[in-house]
This record gives structure tokens, sequence and C-alpha cells, in this order.
């Protein structure tokens, strides 16, 4: 009798095709790692070990750190697709530039937003009215009443009511811990060559 085959991850999941995402390193085992170096430069009695453990960790943090996209959704809560280095974003669309936004105003900078896609409202054409507007009538009795107006009459897309609309300020805003790494790592880069800069001169 031959041996049943072994269930894949996928089949485990429920065969519903959802692949598991590889296990990436934990951040805390590198600040560990960095925390150590300090020491050791502290022990040593070295600076310039410790500009280096510090211009390393400023790398990481940049380029290397294991984090998520972070970006608001549509939907109303942060995307979770996996990135490498704060700065950066998933591959979805738009969220790298709501990234790059933050970040610019986390630098007091005002960021260059897109214009705005505006669609105008179709003239009328010959003895045609929007439905919206009252036809006068000299006959009595009641007098009709106009239907609702709706995007639709103007040719402008409905709104999907499943979609939570939140504003472009809000979908930018950088989570706090990645403000506060990303400020630490930008002066800690600013220490790291002013260092070096004294060091070669000296």
């Amino acid at each position: 009798m031959a041996p049943a085959p072994a269930r894949t991850s996928t089949q485990a999941a429920g065969g519903r095709g959802n692949r598991r995402r590889p296990r990436r390193e934990p951040p805390g085992v590198w600040w560990a790692g960095f925390a150590l170096w300090e020491l050791l430069a502290w022990y040593v009695g070295s600076w310039r070990l410790a500009l280096l453990g510090l211009a390393a960790w400023c790398l990481y943090e940049f380029l290397l750190i294991p984090t998520v996209c972070r970006v608001m959704t549509e939907k109303g809560y942060p995307c979770r697709e996996p990135v490498r280095g704060r700065p950066f974003a998933c591959r979805r669309p738009g969220h790298q530039a709501f990234k790059n936004e933050g970040i610019a105003r986390l630098l007091g900078l005002r960021p260059r937003r897109p214009a705005r896609d505006v669609r105008p409202l179709p003239a009328p054409v010959g003895n045609d009215r929007p439905a919206s507007l009252p036809v006068q009538d000299d006959r009595p009795g009641p007098v009709p009443v106009p239907e609702a107006y709706s995007p639709a009459q103007a040719g402008a897309p409905a709104r999907d009511e499943r979609v939570v609309v939140h504003s472009r300020d809000v979908r930018a805003r950088l989570a706090q811990a990645d403000q506060v790494c990303l400020i630490l790592a930008g002066a800690g880069t600013v220490v790291a060559i002013a260092g070096m800069i004294y060091g070669f001169r000296g």
C-alpha cells in the first residue's frame, strides 16, 4: 500500500490557496547586537567604534529592518504588507507616495500633491434639462416634485458605500514608532558623519 502524500502548507491552511510568508528575523536581536557593540566601545574607550555602531544602526533602520507598510488603506486599517526599511512602503499603488508625503511632513517640508481629478458637469444639449430642476407648468393641479439629483446624472461615478473614505492627510500620517525611529536615525546619521569628518581631520 503506497504511503499517503504529505500535506503541504497550502493544504494545511484549508486549501484556500494562502501561502505562508517566510519568517523574518526579529528586530530585537539586531537591537541587542547594536547595544552590545556600544557597550564594547564604551568598555574599550573608543569613540570610533561607537560611531561605527551608530552608523550601522542608522543604516539598519533606513534600509534593512523588517517591518510593515503601515499606510492607511481605503478601508480604514493600516496596510500589513512586509517591507524592508522604515522609509519604504509596499508595492500597492499610491502607498509609496503617501509614505514620501509623511516623511516630507516630518522634515517640515510642504509636500507637492497631485492635481485633483475634477470632472465638469455636462452642459445641457438642446431642450434637455437636469432632472433636479422643476418644469414650469401653468395648468392647475399639484406641482410636480423633481427627482433627487444623483452623481450618475452628471456623469460622475457612483460612490461605493462599503469603502471608508479618509483624507490624504490621514493616509499620509506616519506611525508614531516610525516617526521616532526615523528622527533618531536621522540625528544619528548626522552625528556619525560629523564624527567621521572630525576623525579624518584629526
